[in-house]
């Protein structure tokens, strides 16, 4: 059976069921404009695009050889975001792609190897985007958003996975570790 075909049915799934229990139309959907839903587009495409060819490269370097052609490659990667977009806690996709070097041959170990480096990766590069973006918010005079975006990160989104089992490191332990109460700094602030 060729997935693909499924998959762009499924795809508009969500839209369908968006539709009919809320109170947004195709109109409200469309009102965005062609030229911000095309930029959204080909940023999201050249986003998938990028994380395809850090598959890639993360098999050749990690497991020391190309197991498939760059397409069917692409097309892992893509079917494994599609797996994570779809679940409602964005589990999944990591399996996927374990499973499909797998059937190429790479021992499960050295899979789940790339998935994990993947997931790191993707923390690590979210992280410091996230830093970018909160220290050019503060050199700009929003204090406030700015740490409050880098607060945010730091407390509900960096992650560390580590045998399988995923371990958040909250705000309470960072602060331990490094001294910091960025809830007072906000606080203070706001006052001053």
């Amino acid at each position: 059976m060729n997935w693909r075909l499924v998959a762009i049915p499924v795809s508009v799934v969500p839209f369908i069921i968006l539709f009919l229990t809320t109170k947004v139309s195709p109109q409200d959907v469309f009102a965005v404009g062609f030229v911000p839903f095309a930029a959204s587009a080909a940023a999201e495409i050249t986003r998938f695009m990028l994380q395809a060819a850090r598959f890639k490269y993360f098999i050749k370097r990690f497991i020391g050889y190309d197991v498939s052609s760059t397409a069917k490659t692409i097309s892992a990667r893509l079917a494994g975001e599609f797996v994570t977009q779809t679940t409602p806690s964005y589990v999944g996709g990591e399996f996927v792609r374990i499973a499909w070097l797998s059937r190429h041959g790479v021992p499960p170990g050295k899979a789940a190897w790339v998935a994990t480096m993947e997931i790191i990766a993707d923390v690590f590069v979210g992280s410091m985007l996230a830093f970018i973006a909160g220290a050019f918010a503060i050199s700009k005079g929003g204090s406030v958003a700015g740490i409050g975006i880098i607060d945010k990160r730091v407390d509900r989104h960096l992650r560390v996975r580590a045998d399988g089992e995923t371990c958040a490191i909250g705000q309470k332990d960072l602060q331990q570790a490094v001294g910091i109460r960025l809830d007072l700094f906000v606080v203070n602030n706001l006052v001053a």
